[in-house]
């Protein structure tokens, strides 16, 4: 139009500029206290979450004192509180030249009480207060005679309580058992040392580790936490295992006495030889004194191979007599630069019948001598040898044992078992 005015035109579009510049600022900033309150939202889930999703506890005390005159005075209160355990892990450590088995006794403390316990002293207690108090009663074991089997389509009705008592002496075993290996029950007063030995309390039913030094244990559910309780030396020796019979590999074990003063509980042990990992067994409840027994697994450099001969005959005048032989040969290799004792292991059968002859013969190098051995495993058929197998005997170097199973019996005899 004749009566444009730019001048009026470039103050609109500066104010529609301006405006729209405001509207943009706005969004902005909205966007970013968005952003921020999703950032303080999810930090607020992650230490609800790392707090054991628990609610936060608020807990008073009202304590009521009576006294004479004032005077200052301290006041200790203790409290039990839940979703708190412990539970024992182990590392098992041997140097083959030595011979010296070490074991670390570590506390795995998981708490999701929703309270962080910062800079506190431990203790770590045996007790556990759900585990049931009462021994199990023994129920009656009544003998009867044999009912013959019912006729077909007719059910027997069991009686006598052998049979039940058995079963429920079987749950009764297995509740114990998986009592046992449950977590013990955190009664905690807290504390920390990675290096340092716990001191060991307690009375006849329970014992203590009361750890060194400070710890903080946040209440995240973290199993992962362990602390150490001590190390001990455990009292021992080295044994080299052969069962040929079953496989060629001979196995290391540590047949040691627990010399205290830590009572070891059930729980997972990790196994190092010469510092490297072979792996993982279980350890058992052990009293200071005991006898613990730690595998470590077979070891490449030895050998021990199993060969059978075997040849049935007819013997006696009139060929009466069934005979049975066998002629076992076992090899053992030994490829490391050292001798070793190697305790090799087979079996014999035992006869359950005066009429059944089982006779060990030729045996080229004699039985083990063991008293325990002598005493609880030989009258049930188990052969023993602790043979010294020469360094670098591999080929036909090898240190070679032999021995000869011969059974005889009645000719008109069936037996079972060969």
């Amino acid at each position: 139009t004749d009566g444009l005015d730019t001048t009026a035109i470039a103050r609109q579009m500066q104010f529609i500029a301006t405006e729209l510049g405001r509207v943009l600022d706005a969004g902005i900033a909205v966007s970013r206290r968005e952003l921020a309150a999703d950032q303080a939202l999810k930090a607020a889930k992650d230490a609800l979450q790392a707090a054991g999703t628990t609610n936060t506890v608020r807990r008073i005390a009202t304590v009521q004192l009576q006294v004479a005159r004032a005077t200052a005075s301290t006041i200790t209160l203790s409290s039990i509180v839940h979703r708190a355990s412990w539970s024992p892990v182990y590392d098992a450590r041997i140097d083959s030249a030595s011979g010296d088995v070490r074991l670390e006794y570590r506390a795995a403390v998981v708490q999701k009480t929703g309270e962080d316990w910062s800079d506190v002293t431990m203790t770590l207690s045996t007790a556990q207060p759900s585990s049931a108090l009462e021994p199990p009663s023994l129920g009656n074991w009544t003998l009867a005679e044999l009912v013959p089997p019912p006729s077909a389509g007719r059910r027997l009705s069991r009686g006598g309580g052998a049979s039940n008592d058995s079963r429920y002496f079987a749950m009764e075993a297995d509740s114990a058992v998986l009592g046992s290996h449950g977590k013990a029950a955190a009664g905690l007063e807290l504390g920390e040392s990675l290096m340092i030995q716990a001191q060991v309390g307690g009375g006849p039913v329970n014992v203590t580790y009361t750890l060194p030094g400070r710890v903080d244990v946040p209440s995240d559910g973290n199993a992962d936490r362990r602390l150490q309780i001590g190390t001990t030396q455990l009292d021992g020796t080295l044994v080299h295992k052969a069962v040929p019979a079953e496989t060629e590999q001979v196995f290391l074990l540590a047949e040691a006495t627990n010399p205290g003063p830590y009572l070891l509980l059930p729980g997972p042990t990790s196994l190092f030889v010469d510092g490297g990992f072979v792996g993982r067994t279980q350890m058992g409840t052990t009293a200071t004194g005991e006898r613990v027994n730690l595998p470590f697994g077979p070891l490449p450099s030895l050998n021990a191979t199993r060969s059978v001969k075997t040849n049935r005959s007819e013997t006696g005048f009139f060929g009466n007599r069934s005979q049975y032989e066998q002629q076992v040969s076992i090899v053992l290799e030994n490829a490391s630069d050292a001798p070793v004792m190697v305790r090799v292991f087979d079996r014999r059968p035992v006869s359950q019948n005066e009429k059944i002859k089982v006779e060990v013969k030729d045996l080229s190098d004699p039985l083990s001598t063991d008293p325990a051995y002598v005493r609880d495993r030989l009258p049930k058929g188990i052969l023993r040898w602790d043979i010294e197998v020469p360094a670098g005997a591999v080929g036909d170097k090898a240190r070679v044992l032999t021995w000869t199973l011969d059974v005889r019996w009645p000719k008109d005899m069936a037996i079972t078992g060969l």
